[in-house]
């Protein structure tokens, strides 16, 4: 894919995810809901492990091969094994910005969305701590 188009495919992605999050968080969105901090830990714990364990098997699935950097000029959701970095670096950047979007309307919900927002936050770090935890692990198989 052209490096235009895929600039213009996130910001696209992007700002829909934080219309998303703050669309998520009216009050028919919460209604079904049920989250509290033990959810948000899990949640931040869990992603640290996937993110972290998903550059762990590409890397052990094609030794002696270079894993690419993450770039803002690709688009790929559908090579989690080949290109693991591209995929967490988009995932970090569109739940970041439902965050974002979310934060906007978190002051002006119940707790339930507040929590839900403490979820989005958990996923963007959860997301951030496990890839840095393995690119410095892993520091001499990524270009």
């Amino acid at each position: 894919m052209k490096p235009n188009i895929a600039k213009r495919i996130n910001l696209l992605l992007v700002l829909g995810s934080g219309v998303q999050g703050y669309v998520s968080l009216n009050p028919e969105h919460l209604r079904n809901v049920n989250v509290d901090i033990f959810a948000c830990l899990a949640v931040f714990v869990g992603f640290i492990l996937f993110s972290y364990g998903s550059i762990e098997y590409a890397i052990r699935k094609r030794p002696g091969m270079m894993i690419r950097s993450a770039s803002w000029t690709r688009f790929s959701l559908l090579s989690w094994w080949s290109d693991p970095l591209q995929n967490l670096y988009l995932c970090m950047i569109f739940t970041g910005s439902m965050a974002f979007g979310a934060l906007f309307h978190v002051f002006s919900t119940l707790d339930v969305g507040r929590w839900v927002f403490g979820t989005y936050v958990g996923i963007t770090l959860g997301l951030l701590a496990g890839t840095w935890i393995a690119k410095r692990k892993f520091r001499d198989s990524i270009e």
